[in-house]
């Protein structure tokens, strides 16, 4: 969910993040999103996902995090077994959780609008 709140990606972008997509560096990590998406078309593509290390608090920094993820393939799975990768809705579940516990509208922000309230909440 870090990811989400840092990049306001769509959910179906956060469902393609994969390790192997992934470059991990000391202070930073760019994912490459090699697959059209809803606001894509053939010439006109997303750009690479980067985000940089956070350094106030290791707890809070996507680089961290990160390189925990690289002996995996896809980045979210479920936490349950079998440890699946997850579908887009259940990470739009996780995203209206955690849009909740931060104290933000639900009624008004759901899971694939993520982007929105975590530039409202700002």
């Amino acid at each position: 969910m870090l990811l989400a709140l840092l990049s306001g990606q769509r959910c179906q972008t956060l469902h393609l993040l994969s390790v192997s997509n992934m470059v991990l560096k000391d202070d930073s990590c760019v994912f490459i999103i090699n697959k059209l998406l809803k606001t894509s078309w053939p010439g006109k593509h997303v750009s690479d996902l980067t985000f940089t290390a956070y350094s106030p608090d290791n707890r809070l920094c996507p680089i961290v995090c990160l390189s925990e993820y690289e002996k995996e393939d896809q980045l979210l799975v479920s936490f349950q077994k079998p440890h699946k990768p997850v579908s887009t809705d259940t990470i739009s579940r996780w995203l209206k959780t955690v849009l909740e516990k931060s104290g933000i509208d639900t009624s008004v922000f759901k899971g694939h609008s993520t982007r929105a309230a975590s530039a409202s909440a700002a």
